[in-house]
C-alpha cells in the first residue's frame, strides 16, 4: 500500500530481481478514505519466489511518475506493499 495526496489515473506498481528490470507489473485499487484526505493505493505482488530479493516501484503508467526503486526480501507468501510515494 502507499499514499498520494493526488489521484492517480494508472497506480500500478512494478517489480523485478534487479533494478533494472522491473519486467513484471500489477494494477492497485485506489481508495479515498476521506474527502480531502488524500488515496491510498493497494497492489499485491504475487507469484514471488521465497527465496529471492525483489526490486520494485509504485507510481502512475499513465503519467509515467515512479517511486525510487526500494529493495525487498520476499516470503514465502504474497507481499504487500507499503511505503509512501507521491504521484
Amino acid at each position: 500500500s502507499w499514499f498520494t495526496q493526488n489521484a492517480c489515473t494508472s497506480p500500478k506498481v512494478r517489480w523485478g530481481t534487479t533494478k533494472d528490470s522491473l519486467n513484471n507489473m500489477a494494477n492497485a485499487k485506489s481508495v479515498l478514505y476521506m474527502d480531502l484526505a488524500g488515496y491510498h493505493h493497494h497492489a499485491s505482488m504475487s507469484p514471488l519466489d521465497g527465496s529471492k530479493v525483489y526490486y520494485y516501484q509504485v507510481g502512475d503508467s499513465d503519467s509515467n511518475t515512479w517511486s525510487s526503486v526500494i529493495i525487498v526480501y520476499s516470503s514465502r507468501h504474497n507481499l504487500y506493499l507499503r511505503c509512501f510515494s507521491y504521484c
